[in-house]
């Protein structure tokens, strides 16, 4: 992995960029290329477009998740996967979008208050 210090004029510091070695075993119709992955990647990013490289604040988290570079666990909610259809923890990405790790299904969550507790809820895109 190469990983390079960039200037983000959002958080205005440097952060941590890397490059993925791309999408060849993917069955999905994704370009074979390398992406560029922000291992500072926070949940603010997705209010905008990232200003390093261009791409939504919500492709940037996907990226990374999907990556599997982050360095450190992402907060985890237990619900039912839009994509795969399993009971498991998705990878919170903000406050609308967790990623399945399973199956790379990005799906929108919502968190309801329920008798005394809360559920988790996802619907499709």
């Amino acid at each position: 992995m190469d990983e390079r210090l960039m200037h983000c004029p959002r958080c205005d510091r440097q952060v941590r960029i890397a490059l993925t070695t791309g999408h060849t075993d993917s069955h999905a119709s994704l370009p074979d290329a390398p992406d560029v992955v922000c291992l500072d990647f926070q949940e603010e990013c997705t209010e905008s477009a990232c200003p390093v490289c261009g791409v939504a604040g919500i492709v940037m988290g996907v990226r990374l998740a999907r990556s599997e570079l982050k360095p450190e666990r992402w907060p985890t909610v237990r619900a039912t996967c839009q994509g795969c259809e399993q009971t498991l923890d998705l990878e919170v990405l903000d406050r609308y979008y967790a990623y399945c790790p399973s199956c790379g299904t990005t799906n929108r969550w919502a968190l309801l208050r329920g008798e005394g507790d809360y559920i988790v809820v996802t619907r499709g895109p």
